[in-house]
């Protein structure tokens, strides 16, 4: 028996034919026997059409989209995206096509702006109509708009039109976005392009740039603002001023894709638009139509951490690892800002070295970064860049003397017009004293993913780990190591390791507040729970400059 399936065109339902052969008339000659329906998955298609006006900008297109619960577009992307100006939508473009759905799976319509589209989404207002042409089968009538959970079944056929039309024209809008080059834009140059993302919850005003407010509002989860058209007359000025979020610095303003450098008047659709970025201000004429795609781009601030304290003997060198995270694009120079010492004796200075794999310490052969002051280091968004500052402490430094190293990182942004930086510093303070062995000790927020530093922040549940850092400043071999700490106050204890650990250093056992008895191995797994005394006991030798690290977690409680 043979079974062959046929689609039938004007139904949702298949047709599956089924054949026997006839002995006496060929094997090449089968014969029908039946007929059985077979249902189908149900099938969507969803259309995108403009409303009102049409385009805000004729450069405005939109992306249709079907996503499941996951959030996974599941339709095909080939003509997903409009081509077309003012009202018209290119027939054949905008559409989902024929795309085929498990029954009973939740699906929702939604869309977005297509690259390089001029006006932010929240501009337009978005209705949904959808129509099932199989008799009997789900309604869907009730889909009206995005978001909708849409659940159809076998053999539904269904055909949705999402219509477009501008939000408020005749108004004034626009979106603010982080303006840090991601997935292929352009860093620091004011206009949003490539995969650069929305800021929301930003204050935006609009004035009368002269103490007037004729609105106050909240950038959307798109980064949008919008305002009604002001009561005013033609050729009045106004101001639109974004107030930044905390820790983003503003690199530009643009109208459309038109940037706008500060303090360079620039005429958009006859209109002139004038960016003064010390205020974050873009002021204009009012043309009595309306205005948009008033864009105010942001970048968040890099971090620089973290300064640190360490006790040396003199005529010998102490270092210190710092982190730069770039905030947006750009070029990063390392340098030192200040060194004083107290008192003001002569010998003491600062170098500072490449850490490419962020090891915490001076690696063999390091690249030197200064002095002199360099060229830098060119950066994109959220980039690390780990450093080394080696501290050298004079043979005549004597007990109590001290030097403090201001290490600055910084960054001039790339693309921005006029030009952009930002300096960052952190201290470093090297004291003189004639011990043997040196301890540092940082810490690190686990639970958020942080850096090691002299110091951190945690919440209720949240992990922090201990780093502690041995070093022997004598040229002498040192036996018989012993680090001891203990758990900090309103702390458990979580795990312990020995850490990096010298090759001379043979053997380590510890005791915790897992096993406050007896020493097991420094490599045992232990149970989290209790507070107490932490320590590391190793045997072999420490050679002189010789360094290690062990390391301890806790939780917050």
């Amino acid at each position: 028996v043979k079974t062959f399936t046929f689609k039938a065109t004007s139904t949702s339902t298949d047709l599956k034919f089924v054949t026997t052969k006839d002995s006496d008339r060929g094997s090449n000659d089968p014969m029908i026997t039946g007929v059985e329906v077979v249902d189908i998955s149900p099938q969507l298609t969803v259309t995108k059409a403009l409303g009102g006006l049409g385009r805000l900008n004729t450069a405005d297109q939109f992306t249709v989209q079907i996503k499941d619960t996951d959030g996974n577009v599941v339709n095909s992307t080939t003509a997903s995206t409009t081509t077309g100006s003012s009202a018209a939508v290119t027939a054949g473009t905008g559409t989902t096509g024929v795309t085929t759905l498990v029954p009973g799976n939740s699906y929702t319509l939604t869309e977005v702006m297509a690259t390089d589209s001029p006006s932010a989404l929240s501009a337009y207002s978005a209705t949904v109509s959808c129509s099932n042409s199989t008799a009997g089968g789900t309604s869907v009538s009730g889909i009206t708009r995005l978001g909708q959970a849409l659940v159809l079944a076998a053999n539904d056929v269904v055909s949705c039109t999402l219509t477009n039309s501008p939000a408020q024209a005749g108004g004034i809008s626009g979106r603010v976005f982080v303006d840090d080059g991601r997935s292929a834009g352009v860093a620091n140059d004011g206009i949003a392009n490539g995969g650069e993302s929305p800021l929301a919850g930003v204050s935006v005003q609009l004035t009368n740039c002269s103490g007037t407010v004729h609105g106050q509002t909240l950038t959307d989860g798109q980064g949008a603002y919008s305002f009604k058209a002001p009561n005013v007359a033609a050729g009045a000025a106004l101001c639109v001023v974004q107030a930044n979020a905390a820790t983003y610095l503003s690199t530009g303003v643009s109208v459309g894709s038109t940037a706008v450098p500060s303090g360079t008047p620039v005429s958009v659709s006859g209109v002139s638009y004038t960016y003064v970025r010390s205020s974050d201000t873009l002021s204009f004429t009012w043309n009595g139509s309306g205005h948009a795609d008033l864009n105010f781009g942001d970048v968040p601030a890099s971090t620089w951490v973290a300064g640190g304290s360490k006790t040396v003997a003199p005529g010998t060198t102490a270092t210190y690892a710092h982190t730069f995270t770039a905030g947006t694009a750009g070029t990063v120079v390392f340098s030192i800002a200040s060194s004083t010492a107290t008192p003001a004796i002569q010998g003491w200075s600062e170098r500072i070295f490449l850490d490419p794999d962020c090891t915490g310490s001076l690696p063999a052969g390091a690249t030197q970064v200064y002095p002199p002051l360099g060229a830098g280091i060119s950066v994109s968004a959220q980039q690390k860049v780990c450093v080394i500052v080696q501290a050298y402490v004079p043979a005549t430094a004597q007990v109590g003397h001290r030097n403090e190293a201001s290490v600055q990182a910084a960054l001039s942004l790339s693309n921005a017009s006029p030009a952009l930086s930002a300096s960052y510093s952190v201290n470093d303070v090297t004291l003189v004293d004639n011990v043997s062995l040196n301890l540092f000790k940082e810490v690190r927020n686990v639970t958020q993913n942080g850096a090691f530093g002299a110091n951190n922040q945690a919440k209720s549940g949240d992990v922090l780990e201990y780093r502690i850092t041995y070093t022997n400043m004598t040229p002498a071999v040192l036996t018989n190591l012993t680090v001891n700490d203990t758990t900090p106050a309103f702390t458990s204890f979580v795990s312990s390791l020995a850490g990096s650990t010298p090759a001379t250093l043979t053997a380590c056992t510890k005791t915790t507040p897992a096993n406050p008895g007896s020493a097991v191995a420094c490599s045992t797994s232990q149970s989290a729970g209790g507070t107490g005394a932490v320590v590391w006991r190793f045997t072999g030798s420490l050679p002189g400059s010789g360094s290690g690290q062990v390391l301890f977690q806790v939780k917050v409680d």
